[in-house]
C-alpha cells in the first residue's frame, strides 16, 4: 500500500511475465533509479519524443478505411466502365460475326485474344471466356459474336466443344 503522501497517483502494474518485470528492474537498475521512477522517466522521454497531439492512430486508421472503401468502389465503377467500352470495342470489331459462320461473306477478323487465350491449351468455359476477354457477360451481341466465332474455329477443325468446354486441338 503506497504512503499518503502518494494518495490518488499511485497506479499498479501487472507485467506479463515475471521474465518482463525482471528485466525492466535490471533497466533500472542501472539506470539508478526505482522501477516506478525509470518506467514514469522513460514515458515522459517517449511522450516528447512523438507528440500525441493531432496524431490519433484510431483517427488515421478510420481515415484510411474510408479512403481504401473509396478507392474500392471507384475500381468497381472504373472497372465497369472499362468493360462495357472492350465490349463495345469487341462488338464493333467482330460484328460481321453477328451473322451465322456459315452466312459470312468474305473476309472477318477473328478476336486474336480469343485465339490467344484457347491457344494456352486449356478448356475453357464460354462464361471464363467472356471473363477473360472482359466482355459484359450480359452483352447478346458478344455472346452471339464469341459462339459464332468458336463455331467456325470448330468448323476448321481448331478448337473442339466437349462437355467441359472449348479447347484449341491443332
Amino acid at each position: 500500500m503506497p504512503g499518503l503522501k502518494y494518495n490518488n497517483r499511485s497506479w499498479t502494474l501487472y507485467f506479463p511475465s515475471e521474465e518482463d518485470l525482471d528485466r525492466w528492474q535490471e533497466l533500472a537498475k542501472a539506470a539508478k533509479l526505482p522501477l516506478s521512477h525509470w518506467i514514469f522517466e522513460t514515458m515522459e522521454l517517449h511522450l516528447a519524443e512523438s507528440p500525441q497531439e493531432g496524431h490519433d492512430l484510431a483517427k488515421e486508421v478510420s481515415q484510411f478505411k474510408e479512403e481504401i472503401a473509396t478507392l474500392h468502389e471507384e475500381l468497381r465503377i472504373k472497372s465497369k466502365i472499362l468493360q462495357q467500352y472492350e465490349t463495345e470495342l469487341f462488338n464493333l470489331r467482330h460484328r460481321e460475326f453477328l451473322q451465322s459462320p456459315s452466312e459470312i461473306r468474305g473476309f472477318a477478323q477473328l478476336s486474336e485474344e480469343l485465339v490467344e487465350l484457347l491457344k494456352k491449351g486449356k478448356t475453357w468455359r464460354s462464361d471464363d471466356l467472356l471473363k477473360a476477354l472482359n466482355l459484359d457477360p450480359k452483352n447478346k451481341d458478344s455472346i452471339s459474336i464469341l459462339l459464332n466465332q468458336l463455331q467456325g474455329l470448330q468448323d476448321f477443325g481448331l478448337v473442339e466443344e466437349s462437355t467441359k468446354g472449348w479447347r484449341w486441338v491443332k
